[in-house]
């Protein structure tokens, strides 16, 4: 991950300087980085497995920026929600929320999509007024979540009822 979030810096810094937050979609499939200015691109990817690990999406700042973001993210209106999405704090230097399964897919697989978005506050961790803090961004993820998969018994020969070697009685 440390690998993956220097690469972000440095992508920044040789693209039009550096910018203050980017967007961070992690589940088990992988993880894809959503960077500050990128135009409107199609939601990003994640995929869960029911019963597995939770995803998480985080708005995260980039090293020797100190601008404080709130941030908001949803799955998109649905009587039977598939996922629910969590933060503990909505305003702060890094917002975290945490994308959790809360039901079975309509069969083996199922998509929400969730959107939402961030901006800058203005405020900063260091307390020093900083009138760069003005970014702002959206967030959208495709959720996949795959079912989980029952394996039927293998049927051999030994867990069969008529399994078992057939005799005749001998006189």
């Amino acid at each position: 991950m440390r690998a993956l979030h220097t690469a972000a810096i440095i992508f920044c810094v040789s693209s039009s300087g550096l910018h203050a937050h980017n967007v961070v979609y992690q589940s088990p499939s992988g993880t894809v980085i959503q960077f500050q200015g990128a135009p409107g691109l199609a939601p990003f990817a994640m995929t869960l497995n029911r019963g597995g690990g939770d995803g998480t999406i985080t708005v995260t700042h980039l090293t020797g920026e100190h601008c404080i973001v709130t941030a908001s993210a949803a799955p998109t209106a649905a009587s039977d929600p598939l996922v629910s999405v969590t933060t503990q704090a909505a305003t702060a230097l890094d917002v975290v929320f945490t994308v959790r399964v809360i039901r079975d897919p309509r069969g083996p697989s199922e998509t929400a999509q969730l959107t939402g978005n961030w901006r800058a506050t203005g405020a900063t961790d260091n307390a020093i007024p900083d009138p760069e803090c003005n970014g702002s961004g959206p967030i959208s993820a495709a959720v996949t979540v795959n079912g989980i998969r029952i394996i039927p018994p293998l049927v051999t020969f030994a867990n069969t009822p008529f399994g078992g070697t057939i005799s005749h009685p001998t006189r």
